[in-house]
């Protein structure tokens, strides 16, 4: 496709946008997930980028040579095509007609696979051409989501016995390939802290299952992020009264873009919960004690250790023992205590986490 061609698809789009001041607004009314004007430089970005996408997919996608390789391109070509005309004509009918009649059967889980990822790879792409649009990347995670989840569906009303491959950790990944686009620190210290969290839950005793769970709200805990202003997430210093604001605001859009994500949805609350403080001075909605679910409270002493110990641009990293310290001060009163007691013994024993031996100088659990 050459530029002419692309240009000319941006230009019928912006035509259309202005023809139809009066759908818009049913649009908005309606919850439509993406705004005209983004919708359209999205469709320009697609018809740009297509065949650098589908490379990046294929590649991800593991398919291979041969007629695999060939087949997953034309699936996901078509899926662009669709997921172009939902977006000029704010229709998601199309999409889903052509879901349910695409030659997918038996291999749901993979063709599922190949859409997340065909979302996670558009988001990127538009990402690195032209910087950060959390509207954008908001739209595709969510879209990339329901619309595995309607193959996923479809084939097991056919009465196929399997679990689709994209449902969680697809959805997962390609929330994280958006944050990650975003602000690579921030990805990084969301994996951190999910590791941190199943340390400190199989500490406190949890169940497999538990631990899991602790794992997946502390790697999520910061998705919110995707609509935080870049600049205020990447000031070198402290941050003004107003941009506080702006920051505590990730909670609350983090819950809630989970909320929407039937997979996840289990994931919202903890996510809105995981700055509140057990003396009820937290944020957003002041819970105290157990009031506040025990995996966000994990979240928020994991968050906190992880944050104290690593580097900043605006200031040193802790090391183990300083944050360790900082932690045991704030116990019953920002964190709760028997949290920061697993964490001090998942530390105490540990020669790994520091050249120093910090053991006999941690604070005790007490």
């Amino acid at each position: 496709m050459d530029g002419t061609e692309s240009r000319g698809s941006l230009l019928d789009c912006v035509h259309r946008l202005r023809r139809s001041e009066t759908t818009r607004k049913w649009d908005i009314m309606n919850g439509w997930p993406i705004s005209a004007a983004a919708g359209c430089r999205l469709v320009a970005h697609i018809e740009d980028k297509r065949s650098q996408i589908v490379s990046s997919v294929l590649c991800s996608s593991r398919s291979g040579q041969g007629f695999r390789s060939v087949a997953s391109s034309v699936f996901t070509n078509q899926f662009f095509d669709q997921l172009v005309l939902e977006l000029q004509t704010t229709d998601r009918e199309p999409l889903a007609r052509w879901i349910d009649a695409a030659p997918i059967s038996g291999e749901a889980s993979f063709h599922s696979r190949l859409v997340v990822l065909a979302c996670a790879a558009l988001a990127g792409s538009y990402q690195d051409r032209h910087g950060a649009s959390p509207e954008i990347g908001s739209y595709l995670a969510i879209r990339g989501h329901e619309v595995a989840r309607r193959i996923d569906r479809r084939e097991a009303r056919a009465g196929a016995d399997f679990e689709g491959l994209a449902a969680r950790d697809e959805v997962v990944a390609a929330l994280l390939a958006t944050l990650d686009a975003r602000d690579p620190g921030t990805a990084e210290h969301s994996h951190a802290v999910g590791q941190w969290c199943r340390r400190i839950a199989g500490a406190l005793g949890l169940s497999a299952d538990q631990q899991d769970f602790a794992e997946l709200c502390g790697t999520l805990h910061d998705i919110g992020k995707v609509k935080t202003p870049r600049e205020i997430i990447m000031k070198p210093g402290p941050l003004s009264d107003d941009q506080w604001t702006e920051m505590h605001a990730h909670a609350r859009i983090g819950a809630d873009l989970l909320e929407r994500i039937p997979s996840l949805r289990r994931v919202a609350p903890i996510v809105r919960a995981h700055h509140e403080r057990v003396d009820g001075r937290g944020y957003p909605d002041q819970l105290q004690g157990d009031q506040i679910p025990l995996a966000a409270r994990i979240v928020a002493v994991a968050d906190a250790f992880h944050a104290m110990s690593a580097q900043h641009n605006y200031r040193e990293a802790l090391s183990p023992r300083e944050a360790a310290e900082m932690l045991a001060k704030e116990r019953g009163t920002q964190f709760d205590a028997g949290v920061v007691n697993a964490l001090l013994e998942i530390l105490r024993p540990s020669r790994t986490i520091s050249t120093a031996e910090i053991g006999k100088d941690l604070p005790h659990a007490s």
